[in-house]
């Protein structure tokens, strides 16, 4: 890989992330490791035995220096995942969980890296997880083993949804004196997992948002980008490995567009707090100063074309999820900003404007 290419992966790697679609609401349960088990959680010590990308995540926070690294394992995954944790300045407080995009999160590409998610909520009363893991996962429950379980350190199939809903809220909300309290938001890949999570675990969350994402998984092209999602770039995981075929009942399952109906108030015990943005498309202040300083003109062409096509299929997939949500009676926050490629310079932007639909949920 040329060092333009190399420049451009992590771009290259939050755009592909959001095109994904839609389906059913048949409820099938996937394969697990240890059920019921929950979530060993240390907040004194950082994650053992990760590779130099895995690790790459770790940055010193010179502003927030409050920022813990948490070590946690999953029985579910025989796995050490590895979370930064802003913690909340005020004791029994919510807490809200922010996904990453298709590469989980290495070097900076991050909510406490280029995310800006310290300067926005720390002052917000509210505790701020981050997991810093689950690259090409969806971060959902896989049917079936791949290249991405680690195999070779004991990794067992991919049980993302088990992890972030069964396994780590109450210990690690007890660690931090949390109320019970929580919200959840995914950015382009994860967009789609947020609001899976959502429909699967009525009541669990009491607010949701959905940036930059697509929510269609099981149409043509809805599982064609799911394909170059979990296989990006070269990881030889399939969309089948995931949730099988796709006129299957776990990947109709899991098609969060055609599930909008379980987000009514009926289904969730109350009407929770939902947003969902995209942007226009065209570079906002940030970017256009941003793409000339790239310097490479071959670079600067892949990055812009790159992130206006991807920010292109999330507008589209967002309005397509609006449609969805009207039809069924659903009310959200729509947002659609008037600049913004399928950025870093985008996602922060939309997670400020999201905060107080998030803040409506999680503190009434």
């Amino acid at each position: 890989m040329t060092a333009t290419r190399t420049r451009t992966f992590a771009v290259l790697g939050m755009l592909i992330v959001s095109l994904t679609w839609a389906a059913a609401m048949v409820c099938v349960a996937a394969p697990a490791g240890a059920v019921g088990a929950v979530a060993v959680v240390h907040r004194d010590a950082t994650t053992p035995d990760l590779t130099e990308d895995e690790s790459s995540f770790r940055m010193v926070f010179d502003d927030h220096p409050e920022i813990e690294e948490v070590w946690t394992y999953s029985p579910s995954m025989n796995r050490d995942i590895p979370l930064l944790v802003l913690p909340a300045s005020v004791p029994n407080a919510p807490t809200l969980y922010l996904l990453n995009g298709v590469d989980g999160g290495v070097e900076t590409n991050h909510w406490f890296g280029k995310g800006k998610a310290a300067e926005l909520l720390a002052d917000k009363g509210v505790n701020v997880v981050v997991p810093v893991d689950g690259a090409n996962s969806y971060y959902t429950d896989w049917l079936s083993p791949s290249a991405l379980d680690r195999p070779d350190r004991g990794g067992l199939t991919q049980q993302w949804a088990t992890y972030l809903t069964e396994e780590l809220p109450g210990p690690l909300e007890e660690s931090l004196g949390a109320n019970g309290t929580r919200a959840i938001v995914g950015m382009s890949m994860s967009a789609t997992s947020a609001l899976q999570l959502v429909e699967d675990n009525p009541g669990f969350y009491s607010a949701a948002a959905g940036l930059s994402g697509c929510y269609d998984t099981t149409s043509d092209q809805g599982r064609g980008m799911v394909d170059q999602v979990v296989a990006y770039p070269d990881t030889g995981a399939t969309g089948e490995q995931m949730w099988g075929p796709v006129d299957g009942d776990y990947a109709q399952a899991h098609d969060p567009l055609n599930r909008v109906a379980d987000l009514r108030a009926e289904v969730q015990g109350s009407q929770i707090p939902l947003y969902f943005s995209a942007a226009n498309a065209v570079p906002n202040d940030e970017e256009a100063t941003a793409l000339p300083e790239m310097g490479d003109p071959t670079e600067m062409t892949l990055s812009y074309s790159a992130g206006a096509a991807l920010e292109a299929g999330s507008l589209h997939c967002t309005q397509q999820l609006e449609q969805a949500l009207t039809a069924e009676g659903v009310p959200a926050t729509i947002d659609y900003l008037p600049r913004g490629l399928h950025s870093w310079a985008t996602f922060p932007v939309s997670l400020e404007a999201a905060w107080p639909t998030l803040a409506r949920g999680l503190f009434g």
